[in-house]
């Protein structure tokens, strides 16, 4: 059996796992809901903490070392990403659009998203003030009945934008 060539430097660790990583990166992208150049980044950045740290005298191949430390980047950033997008307390993306006090125009925003909403069936208001008042969309989807987190946030995602825009 040929023995694997260890890299010299990192510049030469960073290329031989390029293909590595974007295998990765693509999984957790696709299933996420991340970018992939972001888990890409990450996943490189475990390579370089993983030159940093390998030690050949233990008996592993560096691809084998660099490999578990970019899958656990790509792992980490892929979970934070979906548990801000799923699970974020506050409800930022209305607030942004309609709170900004004393100013006339976030006035108008206001009542015209309570206009929007008054027109929404009781279960859409009910997601709505909700998710606004901090519930995760897995509290939701239990309080209101759908069989899935996914479908209480897609629903949410659906009335925030006919109430926002």
């Amino acid at each position: 059996m040929a023995k694997r060539k260890q890299p010299e430097t990192i510049e030469e660790a960073v290329e031989m796992m390029k293909r590595y990583v974007g295998r990765i990166a693509s999984k957790w992208a696709r299933n996420h809901r991340t970018d992939y150049d972001d888990l890409y980044s990450e996943g490189m950045m475990g390579v370089c903490v993983a030159w940093g740290k390998f030690d050949p005298t233990k008996g592993t191949h560096f691809t084998t070392y660099a490999y578990l430390w970019a899958s656990a980047y790509i792992r980490i950033a892929a979970k934070k990403n979906w548990n801000d997008y799923n699970n974020t307390v506050s409800g930022d993306v209305i607030h942004n659009k309609i709170e900004t006090i004393g100013d006339a125009e976030s006035s108008v925003n206001f009542i015209s998203v309570k206009n929007e909403l008054s027109k929404l069936s009781m279960i859409d208001q009910q997601i709505f003030i909700m998710r606004t008042e901090g519930y995760t969309f897995d509290e939701i989807s239990k309080k209101v009945g759908f069989g899935s987190l996914h479908k209480a946030r897609n629903r949410f995602l659906e009335i925030n934008e006919m109430v926002t825009s």
